[in-house]
Parts: C-alpha cells; structure tokens; sequence
C-alpha cells in the first residue's frame, strides 16, 4: 500500500471520512467513487494543523479531482499510489 499527501475538496470529506452523501449530486458521488476505486484507496486521514485545530482548509486551483475549490490536505493511503 502506498502512501501520499493530496488536496482533497472540502466538499467531498463527509462521505469520504463517514459515508455521507448530503449534499452530494450523483455526479459528486461518481467522481469520487471513481477515484476511490481507480486508486484502490483504502483510507483518506485530513492533516491537523499545528494548532490541532483539523479544519486546516485553503483554496486551490488544483484539487486532486473536481473543479477550483476549497481543500484540505490529507493522508492518502491506497494500493495504486
């Protein structure tokens, strides 16, 4: 199993971390469950920040799928890193 830090959309966390699609279209939830399957990710782990505060979002031009948007890095933990 491989290992990275990613810049994952906000957006995309809840159902990531504990299943919840609120929110979610069906378009939101294929592109996830694409790349969660096209990567074999096994877990996904948002970085706290120094302060221990987890909600460590930024803006970015480049999040690992989807449009510009709101991210957080996390850990990426999956069988094809």
């Amino acid at each position: 199993m491989g290992h990275s830090i990613e810049k994952i959309p906000t957006w995309s966390l809840g159902y990531l971390i504990n299943g919840d699609a609120t929110n979610l279209n069906d378009e939101d939830i294929k592109m996830v469950d694409n790349w969660l399957k096209d990567w074999g990710v096994e877990n996904v782990i948002p970085i706290e920040s120094e302060d221990g505060i987890e909600n460590n979002e930024y803006f970015s031009y480049y999040p690992l799928f989807g449009l510009a948007t709101d991210v957080q890095d996390c850990h990426i933990y999956a069988t094809e890193i």
